[in-house]
């Protein structure tokens, strides 16, 4: 009876020890789940955010270049048929101050390295507005002589005035844009905006510019 005695608190004890590592086992597999599913959550998230993240990129940048692609049709359309240097220089200013939304402007048709304002739009009659500037002249004409897009974000005082009968002021950014074909500037046109300017619209003017000249 001894003996048996002893053999079955052996096993009871060999029971114990094994149960002890069954419960670790399922605790360390139980965290195991757990983590697992956390690492798998973050992982699922992150994926997804990032799936987010570039549908909206993609769908900007579609819509920037189907802006860009509309707005050199417009210009196409608004330049075509026969008009004069005069009609043509009003047309284009028009229309980007349509799509662009700019306040006032003033285009400049070269001549023998002397460039003479054809066309304005939204700058009073007696604004201090040059009617022609000489190449390498102010910063007409140094956009004239680099043949190099400016943008200003401090308008000079006086530089520009943008207004009608019932009252003016001074655009707050200027965007002053070579027109030039092979390497040679064929008008200048300055554009005044109340708003900071989009780089989008830069890259516009950037790309309409070799169409205006």
């Amino acid at each position: 009876m001894d003996a048996i005695r002893a053999q079955l608190n052996v096993m009871a004890q060999e029971e114990l020890r094994l149960r002890e590592l069954r419960l670790q086992d399922m605790t360390i597999a139980s965290r195991t789940a757990i983590t697992s599913a956390i690492v798998s959550s973050l992982i699922g998230a992150g994926l997804a955010i990032a799936v987010f993240i570039l549908l909206r990129l993609t769908i900007r940048v579609r819509a920037r270049q189907q802006w860009l692609q509309s707005g050199q049709i417009g210009l196409s359309a608004a330049m075509r048929g026969e008009k004069s240097v005069e009609e043509l220089s009003e047309a284009i200013l028009a229309f980007l101050a349509r799509y662009l939304g700019f306040q006032g402007g003033a285009l400049f048709k070269g001549e023998g390295g002397r460039f003479r304002r054809v066309a304005t739009l939204g700058v009073p009659a007696d604004a201090s507005l040059p009617d022609a500037f000489l190449v390498k002249e102010g910063l007409l004409g140094q956009v004239a002589a680099e043949g190099e897009m400016l943008a200003l974000h401090d308008v000079p005082d006086s530089y520009l005035t943008i207004g009608s009968a019932l009252g003016r002021d001074r655009p707050r950014h200027l965007v002053i844009v070579p027109a030039k074909v092979d390497d040679v500037v064929n008008a200048v046109f300055e554009l005044g905006f109340f708003q900071p300017v989009d780089a989008a619209v830069l890259e516009l003017l950037e790309h309409a510019a070799p169409a205006i000249g």
